[in-house]
């Protein structure tokens, strides 16, 4: 009876043979999901699209290179992402040059003043 059940439900929403078809889910993955969720949560399958094409993207005339609206960027996060990429460089510099300055105060301890 489950089996009849699918199939009428198949028929009925053509989107899962499509699926199917394009190897996104397989048959038996489709029934599986069926036994379980029965007529919900089936939008996973469903065609995006359209949402995919409603984004506005400009492209420049030299190039084309998708370029993101500038309306949607946060300018102040970027602002902080930059912020805290300039403390890690910082912090790595500081590493870097701490190992040469002890090698330098080790030399000096050994040198004598020049008066």
């Amino acid at each position: 009876m489950a089996i009849e059940d699918f199939k009428n439900f198949v028929r009925a929403n053509p989107f899962i043979k499509e699926a199917v078809d394009s190897h996104k889910i397989s048959w038996q993955k489709a029934y599986e999901h069926y036994d379980i969720y029965h007529e919900d949560n089936w939008d996973f399958l469903k065609d995006t699209k359209e949402e995919v094409t409603s984004e506005p993207i400009t492209t420049t005339k030299s190039s084309s290179i998708p370029l993101p609206n500038l309306a949607d960027i946060d300018f102040h996060q970027v602002g902080k992402v930059l912020e805290q990429i300039t403390n890690l460089v910082g912090m790595a510099k500081e590493l870097l040059n701490k190992n040469t300055t002890e090698d330098t105060l080790e030399k000096r301890i050994y040198e004598r003043y020049k008066d």
